[in-house]
């Protein structure tokens, strides 16, 4: 969540480009999509220096490619967002589960 209090200097737009955008070793989205994705697409993984799971450089490219491909990010203003994050995780949880429910159904059928 951004910020992640009142006194934060962090915007959600410099969380993304700068993490999010750039490098597998500081962003758990892309390093959850490698781990997902590297056999499938083919990339090559690596360790960072602090010992941190990543992709070599042209994987990293790769990977950015597949995410403005295949990704879309959105998001709502809130004047305290540390204040329902609790909240709206937990609600796009029990949507998430509700739809792989219903997927999971539909195949059955």
């Amino acid at each position: 969540i951004v910020p992640k209090r009142a006194n934060s200097r962090r915007t959600l737009r410099k969380r993304e480009t700068q993490d999010h955008l750039r490098r597998t070793r500081k962003s758990t989205l892309r390093r959850g999509l490698a781990a997902f994705l590297w056999q499938t697409e083919q990339w090559t993984r690596a360790w960072s220096p602090d010992g941190k799971p990543t992709l070599d450089a042209g994987s990293e490219t790769l990977l950015t490619v597949w995410m403005r491909e295949h990704l879309l990010l959105t998001w709502v203003v809130h004047p305290e967002p540390w204040t329902v994050e609790t909240d709206v995780i937990g609600r796009m949880h029990a949507a998430a589960c509700s739809s792989l429910t219903t997927q999971r159904r539909g195949r059955a059928g």
